[in-house]
């Protein structure tokens, strides 16, 4: 048979195809990612979105799915026109190891109903202009979870400007009321933050036994290296003091445990677990199958932190280290000194051993997540007191 219309392909096309070259339609995607990254991927309405974005995009809607709890191949409907968010949905579902239902967005109430109930849609995501269709029939649905967006959520400055005359001046979006329903972008903030979170809380990463390293061990056999001119440089996982004399010398970030960047992760997560509350839950360690709330893990960090200036059941303080003096002599061994950082395996203090400014900070996270372990018992107190206490000081008047 002539194939007369591979005649008409560009320069370098080919004609055929192997079919076993992709494992997947993942593989496919990550491939075109990689190749394409800072490329624009799909354009509407004047904004485009790149293979990057998309990238990052859709990652974090599959995270999202993933919290919430969904089993592998549990159906996902989206209910969405030719818009920017239809691609981020479509991968992050394909992603997370979903199935997509793709949904008719002019479908009536009744033909919404059948196809929701006939396919077994866990989760719906559906722009504003259809939501009141939703509305009258997903309690007699699967669908226990609803995502709202609207045309102009992704279009950057002009985003709002599109979505206000939308409503208000040609009044095409029909009231409507899903009690439980969440914005896409919540959903997708909800979503990085859990793909934050089961990085930092890798014990093979970010999580030691003393707190939060500064970078993560990964680099130790995995250096990020880069290229600038014909100079080549490169960042590694060094636990304790640093390999070069650049940044100070004596100081080093590049892995060790720093106090100052654990308090600001701690009140980052007890912040969040404001919001969150209770039923947001990750699991820590990563791999462990644990499921901790945000409170939880501010005080696991915490609780790993206090493990430098504890003795262990050896009798021996992480914080000491080798040094035997600070270890054994009865005069020096309850002097509890606060060195600058700290070894990101094995806790013993490193550099200047009176940094009280930013070390001292231990004690500050003592109150924030009212710890009843306290470091060698000098902070002892009662969580629920602490807390009551701290409301009853920041009652508005």
């Amino acid at each position: 048979m002539d194939r007369f219309w591979t005649r008409q392909y560009p320069p370098g096309t080919a004609t055929e195809i192997d079919i076993n070259e992709y494992a997947s339609l993942r593989d496919v995607f990550d491939r075109v990612i990689a190749q394409f990254g800072p490329r624009p991927a799909y354009t509407c309405m004047g904004k485009s979105i790149t293979f990057g974005d998309l990238d990052a995009a859709s990652a974090a809607f599959g995270a999202f799915l993933q919290g919430r709890g969904l089993k592998p191949g549990a159906r996902v409907a989206l209910m969405l026109p030719n818009i920017l968010q239809y691609p981020v949905c479509l991968f992050g579902v394909l992603r997370a190891g979903y199935t997509v239902v793709n949904t008719n967005p002019l479908y009536t109430p009744r033909e919404l109903e059948h196809q929701l109930s006939d396919s077994g849609a866990e989760v719906l995501v559906v722009v504003e202009n259809f939501a009141h269709t939703v509305q009258e029939v997903v309690h007699r649905t699967p669908v226990r979870q609803v995502v709202v967006t609207s045309i102009g959520e992704t279009l950057g400055w002009k985003g709002p400007l599109v979505d206000f005359v939308l409503r208000h001046v040609k009044r095409i979006i029909p009231a409507w009321s899903l009690p439980g329903s969440m914005p896409l972008a919540e959903a997708l903030d909800e979503g990085r933050l859990r793909r934050v979170l089961h990085r930092m809380l890798d014990e093979a990463e970010f999580l030691s036994p003393f707190g939060i390293r500064s970078l993560s061990r990964f680099h130790h056999d995995h250096p990020y290296r880069f290229q600038v001119g014909e100079r080549a440089y490169w960042v590694g996982y060094q636990p304790a003091e640093s390999e070069s004399g650049s940044f100070g010398g004596n100081s080093n970030w590049r892995g060790p445990v720093w106090m100052p960047i654990n308090q600001l992760i701690v009140r980052a997560l007890l912040s969040l677990h404001r919001y969150y509350g209770e039923s947001f839950k990750v699991e820590c360690p990563t791999g462990s199958g644990q499921l901790l709330t945000l409170l939880e893990i501010a005080e696991e960090i915490t609780r790993r932190i206090f493990a430098i200036f504890r003795r262990g059941p050896n009798g021996r303080r992480p914080l000491y280290g080798g040094t035997e003096t600070f270890q054994t002599d009865p005069h020096w061994r309850d002097l509890i000194l606060f060195y600058q950082y700290f070894h990101g395996d094995n806790g013993a203090g490193i550099g200047a051993s009176h940094q009280t400014g930013w070390t001292g900070d231990i004690s500050l996270l003592s109150m924030l997540t009212g710890s009843a372990a306290a470091m060698a018992q000098a902070f002892d107190g009662d969580r629920n007191q602490y807390l009551a206490g701290f409301a009853l000081a920041h009652r508005p008047e």
